[in-house]
């Protein structure tokens, strides 16, 4: 399960309607990043079983773009809310090439 929600976080973007990832290789591969990398990753995975809500960004329900979203700002990262807005500040990466984080 852990897993697949995984990659449901990966591919979240495009999920959303992205027409954009975020660049892979965009972060510095250093120990504090990487770290922050997997914190984005556990937060995001301890939404497991929230419901789907259009627009929403709390365990009461979410829509991808909140996850992605809420996950980033609860350590730090601003990120706009919407999905279609996240792709004009990623640049297009091949699926082979995203890794976590991405």
């Amino acid at each position: 399960m852990k897993k697949t929600l995984l990659l449901l976080f990966v591919l979240i973007l495009s999920a959303c309607g992205a027409k954009k990832k975020a660049a892979s290789g965009s972060y510095k591969n250093d120990a504090a990043t990487l770290a922050l990398v997997d914190q984005v990753v556990t937060t995001a995975l301890s939404y497991d079983g929230t419901p789907y809500r259009y627009g929403g960004t709390t365990r009461n329900g979410m829509d991808c773009s909140g996850l992605v979203y809420t996950a980033f700002k609860s350590h730090g990262k601003e990120l706009p809310r919407v999905s279609y807005m996240m792709a004009e500040k990623g640049e297009e990466i091949k699926l082979s090439e995203a890794k976590k984080g991405d």
